[in-house]
């Protein structure tokens, strides 16, 4: 695993970005902000590097964003699909297959979420309100905290990590994960059926959540995820 040869420096996480929006500078800020808040050092990753930049990364956090291209899972382009950022969807796809090669903790926030998914074989839901009768409406503001009540496996990681199966979390989001595809595992929901956490067996730490935990008081059960993305970075 990619480690700085001084243990007691902060694990460097690598935090996704889409391109600038309206001239500005990319987003990412609250994630980054979280990331310092557990411990880590946040390094900004632009579509614009290749996958090698993991050489000089401890962990990887894909943050949110907009949706993926439904031609990355066999979809059709339509008028539901919006902020399309394709060179971002080929970088971060790019970034989990080789970040799991090289035995990095990941987690996924929201889109990111949905990144892993595709990414590992699964696929999306170009839009929850069509395709999945009797929705909540998951596409939220993101100040708001208690939008729905996520239930998760309690064997599962996400569990493990935030010591509770069922809470109530925020939602900005009209896509979500469809089939998990044969890798992921699916094990977390909201009271519809909608997906809300998936991780993958067998490898060292690599979870997604559909939520915005880096949006939540610091006192929510899911801020847990950054430290333990931080803990796991450090070989901890």
């Amino acid at each position: 695993m990619p480690r700085s040869p001084d243990l007691s420096l902060p694990p460097v996480i690598g935090v996704t970005v889409g391109a600038p929006r309206d001239g500005g500078a990319p987003e990412g800020g609250r994630y980054a902000e979280a990331v310092l808040e557990a411990g880590g050092a946040p390094k900004v990753l632009a579509p614009t590097l290749a996958p090698d930049v993991l050489g000089d990364l401890d962990g990887l956090l894909l943050t949110g964003g907009g949706d993926i291209h439904p031609g990355r899972f066999g979809r059709e382009l339509d008028e539901r699909t919006h902020s399309l950022d394709e060179a971002r969807d080929a970088f971060e796809i790019d970034l989990v297959q080789a970040a799991i090669d090289a035995g990095l903790p990941v987690l996924g926030i929201c889109r990111g979420a949905q990144v892993l998914a595709v990414a590992l074989g699964g696929t999306l839901h170009v839009d929850l309100g069509d395709e999945v009768p009797g929705s909540l409406q998951h596409r939220r503001e993101k100040a708001v905290v208690e939008a729905h009540r996520v239930d998760l496996d309690p064997a599962s990681l996400v569990a493990a990590v935030t010591g509770g199966a069922s809470y109530e979390a925020n939602s900005s989001h009209h896509q979500g994960v469809s089939d998990p595809g044969p890798r992921l595992k699916v094990v977390g929901w909201a009271p519809d059926g909608v997906v809300e956490a998936v991780e993958l067996p067998g490898t060292r730490w690599c979870v997604g959540v559909q939520w915005h935990p880096e949006r939540l008081p610091g006192a929510h059960p899911s801020r847990a995820l950054f430290r333990e993305l931080v803990s796991q970075a450090k070989g901890a």
